[in-house]
């Protein structure tokens, strides 16, 4: 998991916020500009901004130097490629009391940065490969007629496997209607726990120079979806996630040698404790198969057993062609 620093000042809830208004704002690293042009919904803003512009914003609205910036950005790992999200959020006036301020506050927080905002960032790595993330996050006030950080959630990054995050014109548009489509939270156990174990394998750490933990957090997701039982796991999997993701029957034979291969790399970690087999390569060959899986089984509306036994019962057919 990253390495969180958190800070939260007790001058939002004790001192006079003569404007109710809470600003936030948040960097988004490894983001190519052309992100910029996707819409978010919720009233959050994505924008493209220079590092200068970045420290002017941050100047401005939460009263942190050039300096303290430059010194974030170094500790969070943020490289050249970044954009910038922000928001408003306008606070009920008559909430002037300390712990009206706290739940208001607390509701923010919670449902739309934690919640909305956190869901869109992982739409976009269910929609395509990039390793995307928010490592600084800050919520601003005017406390006591200046400017003040009162939130502050800094995030190392634990491994960088994926690259940067780009969309071109036309995935703008289809990730609109993807993200439409596709609804997280899922409603589907399976599928929630499928996808939790996608979602890790961006901050799991590779701390030692290997991907291993970051490989087996995506075949713990792809088992969750497709493992029927506690026999033939290699057979079952491999043939299911096939059957599942191939269109057309030379595709099909292709995915379920592959997919046999990655297991074979999981049970070599696992049970012999190899730590030098997993390159690069097969950490995003998998979680490309991953990702897909997830998507085609949240389309087909079924839940584990019924998806399963629809697998079951076809040979190398692909689904895709009904």
């Amino acid at each position: 998991m990253p390495i969180e620093q958190l800070f939260l000042s007790q001058r939002m809830f004790k001192g006079d916020m003569n404007e109710e208004e809470l600003e936030f704002i948040g960097i988004l690293s490894n983001a190519d500009p052309s992100i910029s042009r996707l819409k978010l919904g919720h009233g959050f803003r994505l924008e493209q901004r220079g590092f200068d512009e970045i420290c002017q914003l941050l100047s401005q609205r939460c009263q942190i130097s050039r300096d303290g910036v430059i010194e974030r950005f170094i500790s969070s790992g943020i490289g050249q490629e970044f954009c910038v999200v922000t928001k408003t959020y306008v606070s009920d006036p008559l909430m002037s009391d300390a712990h009206s301020r706290y739940k208001n506050f607390s509701d923010f927080l919670t449902n739309e940065i934690k919640g909305y905002l956190a869901g869109q960032l992982s739409s976009m790595r269910l929609f395509k490969e990039g390793n995307i993330q928010m490592p600084l996050e800050f919520i601003c006030a005017i406390v006591d007629d200046r400017p003040s950080t009162i939130y502050e959630n800094t995030r190392g990054y634990s491994n960088r496997l994926g690259g940067k995050y780009s969309l071109t014109e036309k995935e703008v548009h289809e990730f609109q209607e993807f993200n439409r489509r596709v609804k997280i939270p899922f409603s589907e156990p399976y599928l929630r726990m499928a996808f939790e174990s996608f979602e890790q394998s961006y901050f799991t750490s590779d701390l030692y120079g290997n991907h291993n933990l970051v490989f087996l957090s995506l075949m713990i997701s792809l088992e969750t979806l497709l493992n029927p039982g506690p026999q033939e796991l290699r057979y079952r999997i491999s043939r299911n996630a096939a059957v599942l993701l191939g269109e057309g029957k030379e595709r099909c034979k292709e995915l379920f040698k592959d997919l046999g291969r990655l297991y074979d790399i999981r049970s070599e970690i696992v049970h012999n404790g190899r730590i030098d087999l997993v390159s690069e390569g097969d950490v995003l060959r998998l979680r490309d198969y991953v990702r897909n899986a997830i998507t085609r089984a949240y389309e087909m509306h079924m839940d584990k057993a019924s998806l399963v036994d629809e697998l079951n019962s076809r040979g190398f057919e692909p689904l895709t062609s009904q």
